[in-house]
C-alpha cells in the first residue's frame, strides 16, 4: 500500500471515529472510503543527470579511484544505494542471464542489467576476497562520490546541480529532493522520520504517536501531490 492510499485510510478512519464520538457529520458521505489516489505502478524516475552531464561524469570517472568509478557506473545503471553496490561480488554476478543479485534493506533481489554494464564487470578485475573494490564503509563511499560530483561542478559551472551520492536512486524520496523539497517536508509528506537514516514511520503509527489530525494527513498528502513526477531512467 502506497504512503498516500495509507493517508487515505487514515482519513477514513479519524472519519469514522468522528461520526460515532458525535454527529457533526452523520449526514455527509465518507469522501475517503476506499479511494486509491495513485496507480498500483509507479512512474518510471526521472534521472539526476542529463544526457550531457552522464557523459563527462562517465569521462571524469577515468581519473578517479577505482571504488568511485565502480559506485558512480553501477550506480547509474542500476539505480541502486551505494550500500548495495559496495558490497558486490564476483558471485553476484551472472553473465549469462545478464543479472545482477542485489541487497538492499533486508531485501535481496536479481537485476536485470544491460550489455554495457555487463562488459563492464567482466572487464572489472576482482579482488581477492571476491568483492569488485575495496570496502569501506557506506559513509565513506558516499563522502567520496559527494566530492566526486562537487569537483563536476566546479569545473562545469552550471552542471550537476542536482548530483549527489543519492543522484542515482530511483526512489520517491530522490524524487522530492531532487524537486528541491526541503528534507524534513519530504520526510513528513513519505511518512518517514529521517531521509538520511530511512526509518520508515507510517502515517497510522506516526498519528498514534503524535496525535496528529485529519487536517494534518490531509496537508502531508498535499505536499506529495504537489511533488513533479519523476522522468525516465538514464540511457547508457
Amino acid at each position: 500500500m502506497t504512503t498516500v492510499n495509507q493517508l487515505c485510510a487514515l482519513a477514513s478512519q479519524m472519519w469514522e471515529f468522528a461520526l460515532e464520538e458525535d454527529n457533526f457529520a452523520e449526514h455527509n458521505e465518507n469522501p475517503w472510503l476506499g479511494k486509491k489516489l495513485r496507480p498500483k505502478s509507479r512512474p518510471a524516475p526521472k534521472p539526476a543527470l542529463t544526457p550531457e552531464e552522464y557523459v563527462i561524469a562517465r569521462q571524469e570517472c577515468h581519473n578517479r579511484k577505482p571504488e568511485v568509478r565502480f559506485l558512480v557506473f553501477v550506480g547509474a545503471k542500476t539505480g541502486r544505494r551505494i550500500s548495495s553496490i559496495l558490497h558486490l561480488k564476483e558471485t553476484d554476478f551472472c553473465a549469462e542471464s545478464k543479472t545482477l543479485q542485489m541487497t538492499g534493506k533486508g531485501k535481496t533481489e536479481l537485476v536485470e542489467i544491460d550489455d554495457q554494464l555487463c562488459q563492464f564487470l567482466l572487464d572489472w578485475p576482482v579482488r581477492e576476497d571476491g568483492h569488485y573494490i575495496k570496502q569501506i564503509t557506506q559513509p565513506q563511499a558516499s563522502a567520496r562520490v559527494g566530492e566526486f560530483f562537487k569537483r563536476l561542478r566546479r569545473l562545469h559551472p552550471g552542471k550537476f546541480r542536482k548530483a549527489s551520492h543519492h543522484s542515482f536512486r530511483r526512489t520517491a524520496g530522490t524524487a522530492l529532493r531532487v524537486a528541491r523539497v526541503e528534507g524534513r517536508v519530504a520526510a513528513d509528506a513519505l511518512g518517514h522520520s529521517s531521509l538520511h537514516i530511512h526509518e520508515k514511520h507510517y502515517v497510522d503509527q506516526r498519528a498514534r504517536k503524535t496525535g496528529s489530525t485529519l487536517s494534518d494527513a490531509l496537508k502531508a498528502y498535499e505536499r506529495v501531490s504537489d511533488v513533479c513526477p519523476m522522468p525516465d531512467s538514464p540511457s547508457a
